[in-house]
């Protein structure tokens, strides 16, 4: 078999004809076999005598140059699918046409640029060859034959960005110069905390929790108690005063306080072991028959008249009160969308079941939080799919709109999990300046494999990328485990170096924001007014009363960060305070009217801090827990009288 050498460029040169034309002659395929040369020798060999060394040009002659060599490339032809060479098993070029020819090529040098682009042939495909003897370091070894045309294209360019199911395109580098924050969407323009309508109306624990708990709810609760009582216990039935129920809300507060919501009515008002604040306040008889006749619709016209609405016994009273937790705080920077479920196990048509919770099944609540202070600012009760209605789809970008419709163009930050992220959802809140943190399921289709894939990665590594709405970040925390988030707040892709465990800013910035409606649901369930009751609607009713109480308490605290500085469960004082004040109620006039005396008429602030009678003699050492609004000192009940209001 005759052997020739080939340079380069006449390699191209053989290989660019043998993929324009469309047909081959007998006598070339023949012609094509007894081109081989064995690659057992190198045909190129530095001299180490003379820098001259002789090289075929491409009309055949021979010419010597004192540059250095190309490298000469040798090429063997075989037809079919036969063994490859015994020293090698190199890669080959072939048809799309469907012919059996394949070239196979050895490259004694760097002959890798001589090689003919994908776009320059068209039609020519690379493969794997089926070589029995070792392969060399750049070529692969032992292999099916099967199409390697994405790894080939990727060596020869480079690309700048990742794609995925989709389409969804990004990049590797960040599209926005500025780093940090994206200004637009970040600029607040009003100061977290109480609003002035909050801060007009709190002078103490018990007008905080006036916010809430308004007059108007009190009074459609107590409208349908009072029907739905003389409709039960008929002619011994006593209408519920406003007085009355304050104190009952009072009795199931300081229940919660005591962890006493699991004992027995019986139990509580026990003279033995019981609470003596229960029997001094309400008859056990009397609390009985509040819990049982309470109602926040018209029972029997519901009873009457069918609907198809799943929250209709208790949707009214929800939605006013629901509307009245944004009146009076303003949010922090950031903002956390999350699911609470509250613990029920009785008959509701849209009961959920989530093992991840403690209660695992109960009543879902969509609920937006402040990240900061855990403060409550709007409620959804998941009530499930509607009769006739069709399965949802985006529900999670749905509720994450809907509860934060308040918050456009405030310049917000919304934390949430991988149920609500996306996005898509976060294109649509940029479009409301506000942006999105949260992490990414992985079978999102917008996602790139790039970022999913965990195979390879190194621990503590971040991968980026980049779009002008949107950044994500895939971080290895440990071998095979990769967390992928997607922030709208975040332009760069910035790592702090200086933590051992090298996270990404993103996921600092959502450790820290995360927590806001997992630290309110446990704060709620610390101290529960809710207790075992049959009925779906009063769970959802003590979940109100407990939120309520956590409210004023923020806004208090905001108001007051001195107030018993020195204790370690102040939150629990809080409540203790605002339960004997409502329960007060029941024997003191409500609210506290005018008072007039030795220091004259004037309106009694609601209970403070106690101190001295101002009245009194120092000797007495009389103290009291109310001030006169005039001069704002404490006066004891000697000194000063109550009047009516028609009587001021």
């Amino acid at each position: 078999m005759s052997r020739r050498t080939f340079s380069a460029a006449q390699v191209r040169e053989i290989l660019l004809k043998e993929a324009d034309s469309d047909s081959e002659s007998s006598e070339s395929a023949k012609e094509a076999e007894n081109l081989s040369v064995t690659d057992s020798e190198p045909s190129f060999h530095p001299s180490d005598e003379s820098d001259n060394v002789s090289h075929m040009s491409s009309d055949g002659n021979v010419s010597d140059v004192d540059q250095e060599p190309s490298p000469v490339v040798e090429m063997s032809v075989s037809r079919g699918r036969g063994r490859g060479g015994r020293g090698r098993s190199d890669r080959g070029l072939r048809k799309d046409n469907g012919s059996a020819s394949r070239t196979s090529l050895s490259f004694s040098g760097d002959a890798t640029a001589e090689l003919p682009s994908p776009a320059s042939a068209p039609n020519m495909s690379v493969v794997r060859g089926r070589g029995r003897g070792r392969c060399a370091p750049s070529l692969r070894g032992r292999g099916q034959s099967r199409s390697t045309s994405r790894s080939i294209a990727s060596s020869a360019t480079t690309s700048d960005t990742w794609g995925s199911k989709d389409g969804t395109k990004w990049n590797l580098k960040p599209v926005k110069l500025p780093a940090g924050r994206q200004v637009a969407a970040n600029v607040m323009h009003s100061p977290p905390g109480p609003t002035k309508f909050a801060l007009r109306n709190t002078d103490g624990p018990l007008s905080a929790f006036y916010l809430f708990m308004r007059k108007p709810l009190l009074n459609e609760i107590m409208k349908w108690t009072n029907k739905e009582g003389q409709h039960i216990y008929v002619e011994k039935w006593t209408d519920v005063t406003e007085e009355e129920f304050l104190c009952f809300l009072g009795l199931l507060l300081l229940s919660g306080v005591y962890k006493s919501r699991n004992e027995s009515v019986i139990q509580l008002w026990n003279s033995t072991d019981g609470r003596a604040i229960f029997g001094e306040s309400m008859a056990r008889n009397r609390f009985q028959q509040i819990s049982r006749a309470i109602r926040f619709d018209d029972a029997h016209y519901r009873r009457e008249h069918r609907s198809d609405d799943k929250l209709a016994p208790v949707r009214n009273v929800f939605e006013m009160w629901e509307t009245t937790l944004s009146d009076a705080f303003v949010p922090s920077e950031n903002v956390t969308v999350d699911e609470q479920l509250l613990t029920y196990r009785g008959r509701v048509p849209f009961k959920q079941y989530i093992p991840s919770k403690p209660g695992k099944y109960g009543i879902k609540l969509w609920m937006l939080c402040d990240s900061r202070t855990s403060y409550v600012l709007h409620l959804q009760v998941y009530s499930g799919r509607q009769p006739g209605q069709e399965r949802e789809q985006n529900q999670g970008d749905r509720v994450v709109l809907q509860l934060t419709e308040g918050l456009a163009g405030s310049g917000r930050n919304v934390t949430v999990d991988n149920f609500f992220c996306s996005l898509g959802l976060a294109q649509k809140l940029l479009k409301k300046k506000t942006t999105l943190l949260g992490t990414m399921r992985k079978d999102r289709k917008e996602l790139p494999i790039e970022l999913v894939n965990s195979s390879g990665r190194e621990v503590l590594s971040s991968l980026f990328a980049f779009r002008d709405d949107a950044t994500l970040v895939s971080y290895c925390p440990k071998k095979g485990k990769v967390v992928v988030l997607l922030s709208s707040m975040h332009a760069q892709g910035e790592v702090d170096l200086t933590r051992p465990d090298k996270k990404p800013n993103i996921i600092l910035e959502y450790n820290a924001s995360k927590g806001g409606v997992d630290t309110a649901d446990q704060m709620l369930r610390m101290y529960s007014t809710k207790r075992m009751t049959r009925r779906w609607p009063m769970t959802i009713f003590y979940n109100m009363l407990d939120i309520s109480a956590l409210n004023a308490f923020v806004i208090w605290m905001s108001l007051n960060p001195e107030w018993e500085s020195k204790a370690k469960h102040r939150r629990r004082i809080f409540l203790m305070e605002l339960g004997k004040l409502l329960v007060q109620a029941a024997t003191t006039p409500s609210p506290p009217s005018v008072l007039e005396g030795g220091h004259g008429p004037s309106k009694l602030v609601p209970p403070q801090k106690r101190a001295r009678c101002h009245c009194c003699a120092r000797q007495k050492d009389r103290k009291s827990g109310m001030a006169c609004v005039t001069c704002r000192r404490n006066v004891c009940k000697e000194h000063a009288s109550i009047i009516c209001d028609k009587c001021k």
